[in-house]
């Protein structure tokens, strides 16, 4: 009895390979907006923070306003930073999802083969079965 070969394996081998890249790079790309949501954090809380803390004198004020804007700005930045990343993950995502389509079509095909190659074996198994019990009873 032969073994079961599927024609594809190499294929399904790489496809799955690839799918794996796809997703690493797609959680590399979760990970960096991620990080860099969290470093507006940090901005907000450190606005948030001289909001709250009421200046002496005229200097402080000055300085407290000058600090502001820098946030302010440092804020806008890493917002333009955020939708670029969130971009960049939505595209890595899409590309993960299509390795993944890539391989459950391969699984597929080799399911199908396999379900045709043990129909194929339970077939000659019977075959044999019925040869040897009519050479029986005819013995």
């Amino acid at each position: 009895m032969k073994q079961f070969d599927f024609r594809l394996k190499k294929v399904l081998e790489y496809r799955r390979l690839t799918e794996e890249w796809a997703k690493e790079a797609y959680l590399e790309a979760r990970s960096a907006r991620l990080e860099a949501e969290i470093a507006r954090m940090v901005i907000e809380k450190e606005r948030y923070d001289l909001f709250n803390n009421t200046p002496r004198t005229i200097n402080e004020l000055l300085s407290r306003e000058q600090r502001l804007e820098l946030l302010q700005a440092r804020h806008r930045e890493q917002s333009i930073v955020i939708e670029v990343l969130i971009e960049d993950e939505a595209r890595a995502l899409a590309e993960w999802n299509a390795r993944k389509q890539d391989v459950q079509a391969l699984e597929k095909l080799h399911d199908k083969a396999f379900s045709e190659w043990m129909y194929e074996v339970n077939r000659e198994e019977q075959a044999f079965l019925d040869e040897w019990t009519n050479g029986r009873r005819a013995a």
